[in-house]
C-alpha cells in the first residue's frame, strides 16, 4: 500500500511528549542497532521537548496511536543551531522524521516530505537543508533520489558519526 494523502496534525500541549519520545526512540532503534548514534534513538522526553521548541512538530495518528512525526523549522527559526547553514535566510529544515516500524515502507515518509516541502514553499523558503549520517547510505540515497544533493559535512557533538548536509532547491 502506498500512502498518497496523510492528515498531519500539529503537536500541541494536549499531546503526550512521552508518546512522541517513545515513537522517536522506536523508529530510530534500527539505526542505533546499526551503530548510528542518532539523538532521536535515545533522547529523553525533556530533550524531545527542547528539540521541538521554535519549530512546528507534526504528528500522524492511526486509530488514536501516534505512528509518525516530523519537526519542521521555517527559515530563520532554528536559532540554536551549531551550524551556519541552518542560519541562512531562505533555508528551511526538518528533522526527527520518524515512522513507527509497523507502518514503514508504506509511503508515509514520502508523503511527510512532500508536505514539508510544500510548507517550506509557503513559508517562502528557497531551499531545504537537512543532515544525516554520511555512512548511512540507505538514508543518504533515499534523499538523493528525492532531489537532495550533498553540499557539506560536519561532526555534531551529540553523534558518533560524520554528518552530511543535503540541499534541495524548491
Amino acid at each position: 500500500m502506498i500512502q498518497q494523502n496523510i492528515n498531519l496534525q500539529l503537536f500541541t500541549d494536549a499531546d503526550d511528549i512521552n508518546e512522541l519520545t517513545q515513537l522517536l526512540n522506536t523508529a530510530y532503534k534500527k539505526w542505533r542497532d546499526a551503530g548510528f548514534n542518532y539523538l532521536a534513538a535515545t533522547q529523553t522526553a525533556h530533550t524531545t521537548k527542547k528539540r521541538i521548541q521554535n519549530a512546528q512538530c507534526f504528528i500522524l495518528k492511526d486509530k488514536g496511536l501516534l505512528i509518525a512525526s516530523v519537526t519542521y523549522y521555517k527559515p530563520l527559526s532554528k536559532t540554536n543551531s551549531e551550524h551556519h547553514l541552518y542560519l541562512q535566510p531562505g533555508v528551511a529544515t526538518y528533522g526527527q522524521l520518524a515512522v513507527h516500524p509497523n507502518f514503514q515502507n508504506k509511503g508515509i515518509a514520502d508523503a511527510i516530505i512532500k508536505f514539508i516541502e510544500q510548507l517550506a514553499k509557503n513559508d517562502k523558503a528557497e531551499r531545504i537543508i537537512i543532515d544525516t549520517a554520511e555512512n548511512n547510505t540507505q538514508l543518504v540515497n533515499y534523499y538523493i533520489n528525492k532531489g537532495y544533493k550533498i553540499i557539506d559535512k560536519t561532526n555534531w557533538s551529540t553523534t558518533n558519526y560524520t554528518s552530511v548536509f543535503l540541499n534541495k532547491y524548491l
